[in-house]
């Protein structure tokens, strides 16, 4: 029996419990260090809460995986793990979406062996050819009822996946920004809406009751804040920098992933991003990973609660100037525990190249890891790339040599240095370029 809040009648036909989670990323690097064994203890922590909690449904909001040709490790940990809970009988759904990082077509594929340890999945939004030869959405595919213990209906889910520009408009010759615009916004409401009238209908109760609706997304809501760093790539939908909440109808609770800060969303505690359960830059170090545990009740709000999850790495931002860095970096060598470190001299004068140096080998045969050093002093121009990110720069439209020139003058390098590596890119671009005209 599991415990439910004590105001509660847990014999009530329509008591159900979810547990919202999102974005794992699971095959991600942290400046070229492997997250697997971070994200493989996070798994085992979910299985002994899921045993403890014993949800009805896991929802997972997006980016189960961090590239769209994730690893045969971090396939493996996906699998396994729904496969362990599934044997332990950890609760009766699991409910996956899929997300901007995710390829729909891997998410998919795998949908009609996986409904049998009790998981749904929905990588992409589905159609079904009309007769004239159009296309219109499969909305069928993105309802889910989900069952009691007792195998009687217990609550709906829109399990509605991210929502590329192609799933919510067509294109028309000489059409502007805000003509796109208007139709993403229309699009987006419409597929929401159309999902939503669906899941009222197929979980009517005889009585006339309503089972509880959730919806999933996987996308920015105006009013959420991102993390530091931008870590979540790909924020737009279309034109779009983020969607309103009043596009949304009614729900019960929505269950959002995307972005990696856990936050309710315009102050209402039925509408959350669970965040992602590692940080996955620096700028998150700082935050409180959790997942989102919510119980439904007739008659009564959602009782929302959030579950903090340990961390088994540790992380460390050292600022300062570069012999107050060399200090802090020393302490934590001491301390002999596996330690992270991004280093940022953010004050001081003169060249960095012999501490740099240094500060390698201070961290040497240590447990200390230096993944990142940065010049942050006021008058040095910041990373390109950051620059980039901060002005909301679509990378996808810098070309290959942009992109490398702009990480070339992150480095401290010499301007004979720099030449050095730029004639190297541009030899090995036009053996690239030549090797694909042969393909021809």
């Amino acid at each position: 029996m599991r415990a439910w809040p004590q105001k509660h009648n847990r014999h009530s036909r329509i008591l159900m419990r979810i547990l919202h989670t999102s974005d794992w990323h699971l095959g991600a690097q942290l400046h070229d260090q492997s997250r697997l064994p971070e994200q493989a203890a996070f798994l085992e922590w979910l299985k002994v809460l899921m045993a403890k909690e014993q949800p009805d449904a896991l929802i997972i909001a997006g980016d189960i995986f961090d590239t769209c040709a994730p690893s045969s490790a971090a396939l493996n940990l996906y699998y396994n793990f729904l496969s362990a809970i599934f044997t332990a009988k950890r609760c009766c759904a699991v409910i996956v979406v899929g997300g901007n990082h995710d390829s729909p077509s891997l998410l998919d594929a795998p949908r009609n062996a996986l409904v049998h340890l009790n998981t749904q999945v929905v990588g992409t939004v589905a159609y079904l050819k009309e007769d004239n030869g159009g296309y219109v959405p499969n909305y069928d595919k993105e309802v889910v009822v989900v069952n009691d213990a007792n195998g009687q209906p217990g609550l709906v889910i829109g399990a509605v996946p991210y929502l590329r520009d192609a799933d919510l408009r067509t294109s028309e010759a000489l059409e502007t920004d805000a003509d796109r615009s208007e139709k993403l916004k229309r699009g987006f409401k419409q597929h929401y809406q159309a999902i939503a009238n669906l899941a009222r209908q197929k979980s009517a109760l005889a009585d006339g009751r309503q089972l509880p609706l959730i919806l999933t997304g996987h996308l920015f809501l105006t009013g959420a804040t991102t993390a530091v760093e931008k870590s979540e790539r790909d924020l737009h939908i279309g034109n779009l920098a983020s969607l309103e909440v009043a596009l949304l109808p009614p729900a019960d609770y929505y269950a959002l992933g995307h972005l990696h800060n856990p936050q309710k969303v315009g102050g209402s505690d039925i509408c959350r991003y669970s965040g992602a359960p590692i940080p996955m830059s620096f700028g998150e170090i700082k935050q409180a990973k959790s997942v989102t545990i919510v119980d439904f009740a007739p008659g009564t709000a959602p009782v929302v609660r959030l579950e903090s999850i340990p961390q088994t790495q540790k992380f460390a931002q050292l600022k300062g100037t570069p012999e107050t860095i060399e200090e802090k970096l020393k302490e934590q060598a001491a301390a002999r525990i596996s330690v992270w470190v991004d280093i940022q001299v953010t004050e001081g004068d003169g060249d960095l190249a012999a501490w740099w140096g240094k500060f390698t080998a201070i961290a040497e045969g240590t447990s200390v890891l230096i993944l990142r050093k940065q010049n942050a002093r006021p008058g040095k121009n910041g990373s390109a790339r950051a620059v980039a990110v901060a002005a909301d720069t679509n990378l996808e439209y810098l070309t290959p040599k942009q992109l490398f020139d702009m990480r070339l003058n992150d480095e401290d390098l010499t301007d004979g240095e720099k030449n050095a590596f730029a004639a190297m890119f541009d030899e090995i671009a036009q053996a690239c370029a030549e090797a694909d005209t042969n393909k021809e």
